[in-house]
């Protein structure tokens, strides 16, 4: 039973961890939404 939850909470990890890596986890940054586009520059978002 533990072996499952410790395999789905992994390849949750996994999966954020793929979406940071490419640049496309910048929605996730508490007020980003928000910045300034001058802001928003500084983090190297991958379109």
């Amino acid at each position: 039973m533990y072996a499952v939850v410790w395999l789905i909470i992994t390849i949750l990890i996994l999966i954020f961890a793929i979406v940071l890596s490419q640049g496309k986890g910048a929605f996730l940054l508490a007020g980003y939404n928000m910045m300034s586009d001058s802001e928003k520059e500084k983090y190297a978002e991958a379109r």
